[in-house]
């Protein structure tokens, strides 16, 4: 009976799945039949493939995102309520739909300027986002 090629002091009864070394029973990985050098490769290309896969960890998973969205709505909202509370002269109007990363600005009066470049400033964060976003995702598959 051939001995094993880990230990070299026990009669192998076993064949490594990823290498063919020839294993004992007290060297050989019970989880898929290795041997105790392919089994830590796997058990380290495993956790690593995790920790690609892992891109939407801590501050920016989605449903920190989320929450954020809506509190920034709620803040909109509260700035709107405000402003007409207090009553103020209307000068201009203005607003901005963003879709996807393209900005519909529609502005009218003295202070459309304002809201043409908040929209600009918007649409730039989105694009940098979008990139960013996109450079991580690759970077993460290719590794």
């Amino acid at each position: 009976m051939p001995v094993c090629e880990v230990c070299g002091e026990r009669p192998a009864k076993y064949v490594c799945q990823n290498c063919g070394r020839l294993v004992c029973e007290s060297c050989v990985a019970p989880e898929g039949l290795l041997c105790p050098e392919c089994s830590t490769l796997l058990d380290r290309r495993e956790e690593i493939e995790d920790s690609q896969f892992n891109v939407f960890s801590g501050f920016l998973n989605p449903i920190n995102l989320f929450f954020m969205s809506v509190l920034l709505i709620f803040i909109g909202f509260f700035c709107i309520m405000l402003g007409s509370i207090t009553g103020g002269r209307l000068e201009g109007l203005g607003a901005i739909i963003m879709i996807g990363p393209i900005p519909i600005i529609v502005g009218a009066g003295p202070l459309s300027t304002e809201v043409i470049l908040i929209g600009v400033v918007v649409t730039i964060i989105a694009v940098i986002l979008f990139v960013l976003s996109l450079y991580e995702r690759r970077r993460s598959l290719s590794s």
